[in-house]
């Protein structure tokens, strides 16, 4: 099984050597549950500190040059926002803010329907 160090190699090349990595990725491992990713633990961890070092790297656009989904849009002054408006999932609007957070949410999202048989929407947002 590859390490998060890894994952954080593959997926953030630029910043492999960066001195905030293992911080990022021992951050991330703090945050993260083994028994509820299960044997993609290493990889979400590894996602998730790309996603904080994208982010401190003021790199929090998507590949293809988007913010995030637009959530709504106004004439008047020209108002534009972006974000989810709503959300199932705790952090949505956090992870979608990168490729890697966004990553990271469909793992969530994958485990959460292996997960869900017939139990309460509250347990749809921890």
């Amino acid at each position: 099984m590859a390490s998060a160090s890894s994952y954080f190699d593959l997926y953030c090349s630029a910043y492999s050597d960066d001195d905030r990595k293992l911080q990022l990725i021992t951050a991330a491992r703090a945050t993260l549950s083994a028994a509820y990713y299960g044997s993609n633990y290493e990889l979400a961890v590894g996602l998730l500190a790309t996603h904080e070092m994208f982010l401190i790297g003021n790199n929090s656009i998507r590949a293809n040059g988007e913010a995030g989904q637009i959530s709504s849009k106004d004439e008047g002054d020209l108002s534009l926002t972006f974000g989810t408006s709503m959300s199932i999932i705790k952090n949505e609007p956090y992870l979608s803010q990168t490729f890697a957070g966004l990553k990271l949410l469909s793992l969530k999202i994958a485990r959460l329907s292996m997960g869900v048989t017939g139990g309460a929407m509250a347990n749809l947002t921890r």
